[in-house]
C-alpha cells in the first residue's frame, strides 16, 4: 500500500482526535523520514511537540518549517508566541 505524505498526515491528524499523541509523533517522523521537506509535517509535528511540553523540539521543527516556508503564517506566529527569534 502506497501512502502520500498528504495521507499520512491526515492519519497523524485522526491519530491526535483520539488522543495517540505519541503514535502520531512516529507517523509524522516516519512521514518526514520518505518526505523530508513537507514542510507541513513539521509544522504538525512542532505543534505535537509543544502540546507534549516538548518546547526545543518543537522550535526546531518550526525553524526547519520557516527553512522550507519562509513566509507561513502560521509557523511564524506560533515562533513569535514562543519568543524564537528566527
Amino acid at each position: 500500500y502506497y501512502a502520500d505524505e498528504w495521507e499520512l498526515l491526515n492519519l497523524v491528524i485522526q491519530l491526535v482526535s483520539v488522543k495517540k499523541i505519541e503514535t502520531a509523533i512516529q507517523v509524522l517522523e516516519i512521514n518526514l523520514h520518505r518526505y523530508p521537506e513537507h514542510a507541513a509535517s513539521y509544522l504538525e509535528l512542532a505543534k505535537l511537540y509543544i502540546q507534549n511540553g516538548e518546547k526545543d523540539k518543537g522550535k526546531g521543527n518550526l525553524r526547519k518549517v520557516l527553512e522550507l516556508e519562509p513566509e507561513n503564517a502560521e509557523a511564524l506566529a506560533m515562533g513569535k508566541s514562543l519568543g524564537c527569534k528566527e
